[in-house]
């Protein structure tokens, strides 16, 4: 499992293994930071 603050690529390469529709999901539990968020996403 991830720390709350991992850094963008490795938030990154776990969503690239999630469904599509599993990575908001999962940033939300993972990520505090709303901005870092929504880079991984796009």
């Amino acid at each position: 499992m991830l720390s709350p603050n991992a850094p963008e690529r490795e938030l990154f390469d776990v969503c690239l293994d999630l469904a599509p529709e599993e990575r908001q999901g999962y940033l939300e539990q993972h990520c505090s930071d709303p901005l870092l968020r929504e880079r991984v996403l796009r």
